[in-house]
């Protein structure tokens, strides 16, 4: 089973965001579906495959108490539609230096218990920049150190879309967003389901007044 560490929106955000790409879908087939219980809009620190040792809540409390010292800003301003190879579509946010220092944070302490089995090794990555292959043959994720990049997955889709379709997602997004309160809520662990989504929440604690729970 493949784990991921997270930072959620609050539930604003993540209502705004499901809609979204509700009303995109009409323009094309986005996967895996969003929501408020499964598969959550997230901005992911790390994700792969980790040794038994790890004690999650550990991590997200010492995270969180780290959060709180240094008095980080919490908004979360969304400024664009990004579309990657293969069909990716990523929302993108404006830059927070708590989303790469909380990605350093937790990498620095999950990097010896990350490791990939053979079938991991044998997935295709001739697309990614080579620090994301170098980052994937090592660890099993490509968004890390230089490579990582803030951002919340709207969907993937099989097909490419024409210009005038991505401009059309682009129009919603600028539309919808910018509309709602945009904090980060919480910090998760969580059970990566289809295309690398937020399925279900393993554990969780808040930003603010730190209410934990888990059931690892």
């Amino acid at each position: 089973m493949k784990f991921g560490i997270a930072m959620i929106p609050n539930s604003e955000m993540i209502e705004a965001i499901a809609q979204l790409q509700k009303q995109a879908t009409s323009i094309c087939p986005l996967q895996p579906e969003l929501g408020s219980d499964r598969n959550l809009p997230h901005i992911t620190l790390l994700q792969g495959r980790f040794h038994d040792s790890v004690d999650w809540m550990q991590l997200l409390t010492e995270l969180r108490d780290y959060y709180v010292n240094q008095q980080y800003d919490l908004s979360l301003q969304l400024t664009e539609l990004e579309c990657k190879a293969l069909g990716w579509y990523f929302l993108i946010p404006s830059r927070n230096p708590f989303f790469y220092d909380a990605h350093q944070f937790v990498f620095q302490r999950l990097k010896a218990a990350m490791f990939l089995t053979e079938s991991d090794r044998q997935k295709d990555v001739t697309h990614y920049s080579s620090l994301e292959q170098s980052n994937y043959l090592t660890y099993g994720y490509r968004f890390i150190g230089d490579a990582f990049q803030p951002h919340i997955t709207l969907g993937r889709v099989l097909n490419p879309l024409t210009p005038e379709n991505q401009a059309r997602i682009r129009d919603l997004v600028e539309t919808l967003l910018p509309l709602c309160s945009n904090m980060m809520q919480k910090l998760t662990v969580y059970r990566q389901g289809e295309y690398g989504s937020h399925a279900d929440t393993l554990c969780s604690i808040e930003l603010e007044d730190g209410e934990s729970s888990c059931k690892m």
